[in-house]
């Protein structure tokens, strides 16, 4: 009996469902990025701050639930079953811009080496731990350190091959502009050169002579902060 050709439509409702859920994802990690990168500038700024810790901490699980879900063929909506969809039934889809089969299991490939990766197992590492996930070996698991900065490659290339996907299913290029997004990527900067101006002004006024702070005295701190 012959196969029935997939509805382009659906696969393209699927398709933008997980381009979002990749949007999602990359922003958390830009964030992350920002917040504790792995040459840290506000080390200390960042360790004299509960809040900031706990802000941190947050995001590394948004960021660890979003991202294991998204890779997990066990949920509703992941990118590896829908790969495996496209190979499953590669010659009944109706390509916008035709593919070899061999293309597709490329990114099959790198989707599975993303996971086997030491940056996923962290990843998933942080997930199980939040979520209390039983594991009696967890407490045992040793991971080697890894940083949000190599983290953001993979998500890089997923995006890659997501826009691959895109171009060859629906003939669209699909481009995440990442303008926006950082507009809030000063406050640490700001937050610092506050206490740096309170420690200036704190000094001038109890440790040494009681004098008026100069302006120039300002724009040092600021201009120190912004290289």
């Amino acid at each position: 009996m012959e196969k029935s050709q997939i509805d382009s439509n659906q696969l393209k409702q699927q398709f933008e469902q997980l381009f979002q859920q990749i949007i999602e994802i990359k922003i958390l990690s830009e964030n992350l990025i920002y917040l504790h990168p792995k040459h840290d500038n506000f080390k200390d700024l960042i360790f004299y701050s509960p809040l900031l810790q706990r802000l941190i901490e947050g995001l590394k699980t948004q960021f660890a639930l979003r991202y294991c879900t998204f890779l997990n063929n066990k949920e509703h909506y992941n990118l590896s079953s829908y790969i495996n969809k496209l190979i499953k039934r590669f010659d009944d889809i109706p390509f916008t811009n035709p593919t070899e089969l061999i293309e597709i299991e490329k990114s099959r490939n790198r989707i599975s080496k993303i996971r086997k990766s030491n940056e996923f197992k962290a990843v998933l590492h942080i997930r199980n731990k939040h979520l209390a996930h039983i594991d009696k070996d967890r407490s045992e698991t040793k991971l080697p350190e890894v940083y949000q900065d190599d983290i953001d490659l993979q998500v890089d290339e997923l995006i890659n091959i997501f826009k691959f996907i895109g171009s060859s299913l629906f003939g669209q290029t699909y481009i995440i502009e990442l303008m926006h997004w950082d507009k809030d990527h000063t406050i640490l900067d700001q937050l610092s050169n506050y206490y740096d101006i309170i420690e200036l002004y704190e000094e001038t006024k109890y440790k040494t002579e009681n004098r008026a702070i100069e302006i120039d005295e300002i724009d040092k701190i600021i201009n120190e902060a912004s290289h």
